[in-house]
């Protein structure tokens, strides 16, 4: 059960990510072990949170293509360290 619990809320972080891309970007396996992993540290709603502050502060929209590439690797990148300072209570609230 709580292996079926893990899964889901993966896949939440999955399916909010890729709805704040626009559908057009989807976490890869290791995008998913990564957001197992955060989730484990911070919880699934403090991922959920940091993770919309990251897209909205590091995606680049490119006019026509959606994102940048590089810039929704950054994102990715920076929700753990948002969802850090959040919990620290040191910005992004």
């Amino acid at each position: 059960e709580l292996q079926d619990l893990a899964e889901r809320q993966v896949g939440m972080v999955a399916a909010a990510w890729k709805k704040g891309l626009r559908d057009q970007y989807s976490l890869t396996e290791d995008g998913r072990l990564s957001a197992k992993r955060l989730i484990n540290q911070f919880g699934v709603a403090e991922v959920l949170a940091s993770m919309d502050i990251a897209i909205a502060h590091y995606a680049v929209p490119v006019k026509g293509r959606g994102f940048s590439h590089s810039s929704i690797d950054e994102a990715w990148e920076k929700i753990g360290g948002i969802a850090y300072n959040r919990k620290n209570n040191q910005g992004f609230n």
